[in-house]
């Protein structure tokens, strides 16, 4: 690319970064339309709605919080543990993804820029706003250079554009001084080859076109500041600061401060020399304001734009007390709809990662169907009921489901490898003992908010719950185990087992017989 092809480029790239400001505003929570409109008179309340923030807090938690992206490989099983966690971990995987993400949510598409350091592959996200692709017109289209370009001061503190172009083989630098050229930079090395194939940059997105989570809302959510702001806020303010109408008794002459009587009213909103007829003569201002017109349209709009957005309101949720499993699959069904479609295209974007570390990790002359295949899984930051996966597996239990079946209906986060656990429980043996216990539990170590680990009543309760079970024998004491260390995670193998292996060696009390009225007790001994 020349010089005055780059220089137009960046040229034209005001608008796009000038968009990139007003939405990054958004999810400050600093609306732009309600604090950036004229002054007019007092009062000029500007409440802001940080319902964006909100949204894309929501939305990234629940699909893409560091850690709830997993990643396994079949025919290669140990490609992943060997060498791709490694290089993972050194980039900080599960947080660089999860801040992408929500990149992607805020601006419709986010850039990770992958390089060598120290032979070994890192991966970084660019601020998207540095960033210019550019396409071939093939299809599907394919990236043949990347410009990024960002502002610096030099010796002089004069400021100028730090410009660079990836392409499939080479980094070239460039300066643009404001109001100048853009140069190629002389006297270091110039253009650096890199060993990627491909331009080392991955796009992440979340929908075809490119969009975010909120764009398309920005009209509604502006409505409803107006409305807080103007018919509630300022209203409210309006009534506070109102004055008594003193009637026919107010005189306008100053006197010796400079005052007269309505400014002495105004600093001590007290009144003098009322005489005989007070109710007479003093009344409020009122104004008739329409209180519930307001909040019918405050929560209208409140609604309509967590509805465009394909979001649930969680105070709904809250309030609307029992809902039956069905009833709540419906309400969330748009919700999942479209975080079926944000898994599908940052899919895309986490495999396109996948493959530039491939290239940088020797396997650059390897077709891509001889590579090893990764699959990717989106684990959703679902609320955890301990209780009712409790009952759930008591409901389905072996007694009248098989093993393996009655496990399948269980999270996989409680049962990863449903196999391998319906053997311990066939077996009677694997996590049964306190000495077979794997390592990584959670341990409370001195110096630690101990407090922050105690448990609470709601998970005493459903503690007293699995023991209840182990005791009844509907509930197996490995599964106990499991259940109970995937649901409080600062609860080390040996508590639960402690707490759990002496309800399996108990046998409850049974009930005893009362006869009815007027006949006997059976002899245990003798029979009927």
């Amino acid at each position: 690319m020349d010089t005055k092809t780059l220089k137009k480029l960046i040229d034209g790239d005001s608008k796009r970064c000038a968009e990139i400001a007003t939405q990054k505003k958004y999810i400050e929570g600093k609306n732009v339309a309600i604090l950036g409109r004229a002054a007019h008179e007092e009062p000029d309340n500007r409440i802001s709605i940080p319902i964006v923030r909100k949204a894309v807090a929501m939305v990234s938690g629940y699909m893409a919080g560091a850690g709830a992206i997993t990643y396994s490989t079949e025919i290669d099983e140990k490609y992943y543990e060997e060498t791709l966690k490694p290089i993972f971990d050194a980039n900080d995987e599960g947080l660089t993804t999860h801040e992408e993400f929500e990149t992607a949510c805020a601006h419709g598409s986010a850039w990770e820029y992958h390089y060598m350091l120290d032979g070994e592959p890192r991966f970084v996200e660019v601020p998207v706003e540095q960033c210019i692709p550019v396409w071939d017109d093939s299809l599907p289209r394919k990236l043949i250079m990347l410009v990024r370009y960002y502002t610096k001061e030099d010796e002089a503190g004069k400021e100028y554009k730090e410009v660079y172009t990836y392409d499939k083989q080479n980094i070239t630098k460039y300066a643009y001084k404001m109001g100048g050229e853009v140069v190629l930079v002389t006297g270091e090395p110039n253009p650096i080859p890199h060993a990627y194939g491909e331009v080392p940059f991955a796009e992440a997105k979340i929908s075809r076109y490119g969009t975010n989570i909120f764009d398309h809302v920005r009209s509604i959510i502006d409505f409803r500041d107006r409305i807080v702001s103007e018919d509630y806020a300022n209203e409210a303010q309006r009534f506070a600061s109102s004055y008594l109408l003193l009637r026919n008794r107010l005189s306008t002459e100053l006197d010796d401060t400079g005052m007269n009587e309505i400014d002495k009213l105004k600093i001590t909103r007290t009144f003098e020399d009322l005489g005989d007829n007070v109710n007479n003569a003093v009344a409020f201002l009122v104004k008739n304001i329409p209180i519930d017109f307001i909040k019918n349209a405050d929560e209208l709009f409140e609604r309509l734009a967590y509805d465009m957005m394909l979001l649930f309101d969680n105070k709904d949720l809250a309030t609307t007390g029992q809902i039956s499993g069905i009833s709540l699959a419906y309400k969330l069904l748009p919700f999942e709809y479209a975080c079926a479609t944000y898994e599908a295209y940052f899919s895309r974007f986490l495999q396109w990662r996948i493959r530039l570390i491939q290239n940088a990790t020797g396997n650059l002359k390897v077709n891509p169907q001889d590579r090893p295949q990764v699959s990717i899984k989106f684990n959703r930051n679902l609320p955890f009921d301990l209780q009712a996966a409790v009952e759930m597996f008591m409901k389905v239990s072996p007694v009248q489901l098989p093993v393996r079946v009655a496990l399948r209906l269980l999270p996989d986060s409680l049962v990863p490898d449903v196999e391998e656990t319906a053997k311990e429980i066939e077996e009677g043996t694997g996590t049964g003992s306190v000495e077979g216990a794997e390592e990584g539990g959670a341990e409370i170590v001195a110096g630690e908010d101990v407090q922050a680990q105690a448990l609470n009543g709601a998970q005493v309760a459903s503690l007293v719950t699995v023991a209840q079970a182990v005791a009844d024998n509907q509930l197996p004491l490995a599964t106990a185990v499991e259940i109970v260390l995937a649901a409080m995670p600062t609860m080390t193998r040996e508590d639960a087992m402690r707490m759990l292996q002496p309800a399996d060696a108990f046998t409850p009390d049974k009930p005893e017989v009362v006869a009815p009225i007027g006949k006997p007790a059976p002899d245990a001994n003798k029979g009927e």
